[in-house]
């Protein structure tokens, strides 16, 4: 059984002015004499800017807009003003209200007729007066 085994090795190497080198010198140094230096031989190298070698680090997180209870309590007075509160209007007084027993109000009933008879034009007044007959 043959396993190939493929492994990369990452090795930076900044080229510039150090406090070893003389800038002369730096600019001096061949690309080929650097990657001979190289522990391992190189395949392939890529050219990266300050940026992409050192990206800056990462902003920090926003603290949220409320805290969690606070959003709590929204959804739960928003529960209570779209469920509970319908529910408690259009189903448990509705059901409260089917099993009492309606009695009627007998306090206005006579000066609602005394209303409605004197209000009552004289026709109307004769013709019921004429079908009781």
């Amino acid at each position: 059984i043959v396993v190939e085994v493929s492994q990369m090795v990452v090795v930076n190497v900044e080229v510039g002015p150090t406090p070893f080198l003389s800038v002369e010198t730096a600019q001096g140094v061949k690309v080929d004499r650097l990657f001979a230096a190289a522990p391992v031989p190189v395949d392939t190298f890529e050219i990266l800017t300050q940026e992409q070698l050192y990206p800056p680090p990462e902003p920090p997180i926003e603290p949220p807009l409320l805290p969690s209870w606070a959003w709590a309590m929204i959804g739960g007075f928003f529960a209570w003003v779209i469920v509970i509160t319908p529910a408690y209007y259009l189903y448990f007084r509705r059901k409260y209200y089917s099993k009492t027993r309606y009695i009627v109000k007998k306090k206005h009933q006579l000066l609602f007729v005394h209303k409605v008879v004197a209000d009552a034009p004289n026709s109307v007044i004769r013709m019921v007066a004429k079908s009781t007959d």
